[in-house]
């Protein structure tokens, strides 16, 4: 059996992650999807107002919400699929836990490149330490600023670069 992983957060890139774990678990005949959301840790101006239950309760809380759109999408195209919530750091979570199941792959949805354009990404880490293969998928549309704002910068700075050292 073919074991897909998602790590999802219930955005719309997540979302195009899901429907491309659906299309290979449909090629593939035998799998299960398993899905993934991981609540970092809590920052200190806020957990040191709140009780350990109370920690508990509001990540499992953000965790189901950020999972049950994709659950049911995965439910409902009748393949085999089980959610988790789960608490540290994303990329090393995703990967260690992609080892302990025994998970074939990693399907991950990634935002157009404004998102990443200033810090680097949480699919771009995974690929580095995963143990398992991970298929990236973009999700969302480019907007103007990807298609043309990045382009036009970069050539108008290479251009003053070039200015420069004459």
């Amino acid at each position: 059996m073919l074991k897909v992983l998602v790590p999802v957060n219930g955005s719309e890139c997540s979302r195009a992650a899901v429907d491309e774990a659906l299309r290979i678990a449909r090629a593939n005949g035998d799998a299960m999807i398993q899905l993934v959301n991981v609540q970092p840790r809590m920052p200190y101006h806020v957990s040191r107002f709140l009780s350990g239950g109370e920690i508990s309760a509001l990540r499992a809380e953000r965790g189901a919400r950020a999972l049950e759109g994709a659950r049911q999408r995965v439910e409902a195209a009748g393949v085999r699929c089980a959610a988790h919530v789960l608490r540290g750091h994303i990329v090393q979570r995703i990967s260690t836990f992609a080892a302990e199941t025994g998970t074939d792959q990693i399907v991950i949805g990634t935002s157009p490149a404004r998102g990443r354009l200033f810090r680097e990404s949480i699919a771009d880490r995974l690929i580095e330490e995963s143990p398992v293969p991970v298929d990236v998928v973009r999700g969302g549309p480019i907007g103007m600023f990807e298609r043309f704002g990045l382009p036009a910068g970069l050539g108008l700075g290479l251009a003053m670069f070039w200015y420069s050292n004459q």
